[in-house]
């Protein structure tokens, strides 16, 4: 959400912090971000001669403009727990533990030594695929077609005629099965551009018509146009819209001159062409910048979330939902979707065995040998049309040993977050952590209680809110996420049996959210805010989830932040952040959203305007404070983050009760928990575009901290001093 304030430029010179020489003192008056981190920043050894870090910003000086050098504490925690998750996990890719069953060591080392010894397995295998494809293939009429489809969806976890998945409805916020038409993605990759489909559409379909003489399947010249225009039309466009935006953000970074500005314009059209055909109209009583939340909401599907009683689809797809589990007698169906979703008859029976087969390789990441030919020219022709030519990169395969292990990590992404655990992690911290959780949200609750400006029936909402939202703390287990049942090699296991458990347990997964009332909400495998980032154990970060009215606090960001010396040391740290990511349930995405998570108004106009005179505040607030000498930030993009950071803190300093020992911790260690040291070029990146959510570092700490009343009290800062605000132009949010 981006919005101009015109007394920006104005405000902009009211605060400028003078340079200071390397040996001298910062004061907390003049920068509190200095004062703190001062002998951080003088004892940082960047590795450069003469190169020495300007105390009050953080900014390494140096010889060398161009100097590209960042570094921050944050991402140190990041580093040191990627380093303990390998050396936790290498005890099991050497097999101890591995004898017991069903535990994580278990899981691993199995899944790793099925990779490793997927040569050896691959005729065994070759067997497995090619029995499930050949009875889709050889399926007589489409009865008989579709009960393959159910036994090879229950062995596999791959539904070949429709995609399955779980969703928020819109308007009750609970999940329901999800559906759209399967078709492979390569499809529609060859089919987004007219060009480019006009180049390699022929290329595919030869390969296609190919594959399907390879099965054995009589395929006529229309049965092969029949499943093209399948994939053409029955994949929505918003799962490829990340993938092009990366590879854009890719070419747009490349070196070499070849790729122009027009490339680069070209790529952003592409990207456009591929947003959905949503009517985004926002309901009545929003103003233009509660518009653009929904509009963001629409962009991200979770307006498109309508569900249909069962009985209105067809008894093709009731059949599978039943046969396979679900219970719910609602299904979302996109309106997109529905105009595909078909009944399977005799005249598209071969279309959609082919593109079966096609699906199932694509979602067992499998090519047996008897199909590897036109199924890799497929995959290419549908690369370079989706990179635009044929400078598409080659489809190259690392099968070196660490890439396996970190592959198998990646396949069982909460394992290796219990393998650290189990390592790294003192569970006794998860009780404390959720006492000292409930205390942030008590003195969150006082402070709404307070206001003096939302209506009785305004603060009893965000109290629900409060109170309603889900704490999930710690670390997974079997009563809140999903394992695969991985098998030994001994037992009868292999990578693509290995890889089908994988997908039948994220089918269970969905089952799950759909049947176990409130299960969704209570999940680790819930997805992280509108992406499809899912946080595990040794996650070193905590999350809120909007949509679920949820925050995530990991073992690995406790076990990271943690330091147990007493209350306030834990507020100051972990508190902290768990403080921010509640304060995000009323930034200005969160707050247009209900105690379950559903998109609701439910501000009276007169409060919402405030609201928003409260936002232009913290805009012009904020542009007071350099991000080093003389340079200030453009704060467009950072709004509900700083947002978030105030309500944060002020919540933890609400928790210590006027403690003033408490109170400076809290300032002081929360100050140094975000340290950062850059050279002046990422300095003068980050005034125009910074891509951080977040404020830079010193204006980050600053901000917030010359904006509390205590403050001034524990320092002795005054009217002069670089860092005082006068108590009328103090920020107050709730």
């Amino acid at each position: 959400m981006k919005r101009t304030i015109a007394v920006m430029t104005v405000m902009m010179l009211v605060l400028t912090f003078p340079a200071i020489a390397e040996e001298s003192r910062v004061t907390p008056g003049v920068s509190f971000y200095g004062y703190v981190n001062q002998d951080y920043f003088n004892a940082f050894d960047s590795g450069i001669e003469g190169a020495w870090v300007e105390p009050v910003y953080g900014e390494l000086i140096t010889d060398d403009p161009e100097l590209f050098f960042k570094t921050d504490q944050m991402s140190r925690l990041d580093e040191i727990l990627d380093r303990q998750v390998m050396t936790a996990a290498e005890a099991a890719f050497r097999g101890e533990g591995a004898d017991e069953p069903g535990t994580p060591a278990q899981r691993v080392y199995d899944l790793y030594d099925s990779m490793r010894n997927a040569e050896e397995d691959r005729d065994a295998d070759d067997a497995r695929f090619m029995a499930w494809a050949d009875l889709l293939t050889q399926a007589a009429d489409p009865v008989e077609f579709l009960d393959a489809v159910k036994y090879v969806y229950r062995e596999t976890g791959v539904n070949v005629l429709y995609t399955i998945t779980a969703a928020q409805e819109r308007e009750t916020n609970l999940p329901l099965p999800k559906v759209r038409m399967a078709a492979p993605t390569d499809g529609l990759k060859v089919a987004l551009d007219p060009d480019m489909s006009e180049a390699y559409g022929p290329v595919y379909c030869a390969a296609m018509s190919e594959l399907a003489r390879c099965m054995g399947l009589e395929a006529a010249e229309s049965d092969i146009e029949a499943a093209w225009q399948l994939q053409r039309t029955a994949n929505p466009a918003r799962p490829l819209v990340d993938e092009l935006e990366d590879m854009r953000k890719s070419r747009s970074k490349d070196t070499d001159d070849s790729y122009t500005p027009e490339d680069y314009q070209a790529d952003c059209d592409r990207l456009d062409a591929l947003y959905p055909d949503t009517d985004p109209t926002p309901p009545d009583g929003l103003n233009a910048v509660d518009a653009q939340i929904y509009s963001f909401l629409v962009y991200n599907g979770m307006m498109d979330n309508v569900a249909l009683p069962k009985a209105e689809l067809s008894a093709d797809l009731i059949g599978i939902l039943e046969d396979v589990g679900f219970s719910s007698d609602r299904v979302i169906v996109s309106p997109d979707a529905l105009s595909t979703l078909t009944e399977v008859t005799e005249d598209n029976l071969t279309a959609l065995k082919l593109n079966a087969v096609m699906v199932l390789s694509e979602e067992l990441s499998y090519m047996p040998d008897s199909l590897s030919e036109p199924l890799s020219r497929m995959k290419r022709a549908a690369a370079c049309a989706m990179w635009g030519g044929d400078a598409a990169p080659a489809d190259g395969t690392d099968m070196s040993d660490d890439a396996m292990k970190s592959q198998t990590l990646q396949m069982l992404f909460q394992d290796q977050g219990l393998l650290w655990a189990e390592k790294y992690y003192d569970d006794s911290m998860t009780e404390r952590v959720a006492e000292l959780t409930e205390r942030i949200f008590d003195a969150y609750i006082r402070r709404i209680e307070r206001n003096d400006w939302l209506t009785r029936s305004e603060k009893d909402v965000i109290i629900r809110k409060l109170n309603g939202m889900v704490r999930l703390i710690g670390m997974p287990d079997a009563t809140n996420c999903v394992f695969p049942e991985i098998i030994a090699r001994a037992d009868g296991g292999s990578l693509l049996v290995n890889t089908a458990a994988l997908k039948r347990a994220e089918l269970q997964k969905y089952l799950n959210w759909v049947n176990i009332p409130g299960y969704d909400r209570h999940s680790f495998d819930v997805p992280f805010s509108y992406s499809a980032e899912v946080l595990n154990a040794a996650t070193g970060n905590a999350g809120n989830n909007i949509a679920y009215n949820t925050i995530v606090i990991p073992a690995g960001f406790i076990a990271g932040m943690a330091d147990p010396e007493d209350d306030a040391h834990l507020l100051a740290t972990i508190g902290f952040v768990i403080a921010h990511e509640i304060g995000h349930a009323f930034d200005a995405t969160g707050s247009l959203h209900n105690e379950v998570g559903a998109f609701e108004n439910w501000w009276t106009e007169a409060s919402r305007d405030t609201f928003h005179e409260i936002e232009t505040r913290f805009e012009v607030y904020y542009h007071r404070f350099p991000i080093a000498e003389g340079r200030y930030q453009d704060f467009n993009g950072n709004m509900q983050e700083n947002m978030a950071d105030f309500a944060g803190m002020t919540a933890i300093l609400d928790a210590v009760d006027g403690d003033a020992d408490a109170q400076r911790i809290i300032l002081e260690k929360s100050t140094a928990m975000v340290a950062a040291v850059g050279s002046a070029a990422v300095v003068a990146e980050n005034i125009g575009e910074y891509t951080d959510a977040h404020a830079y570092p010193p204006v980050r700490m600053n901000a917030i901290i010359s904006a509390m009343d205590c403050f001034y009290e524990l320092y002795d800062v005054g009217p002069g001093d670089p860092m005082y605000t006068a108590p009328e132009d103090r920020l107050q949010l709730w």
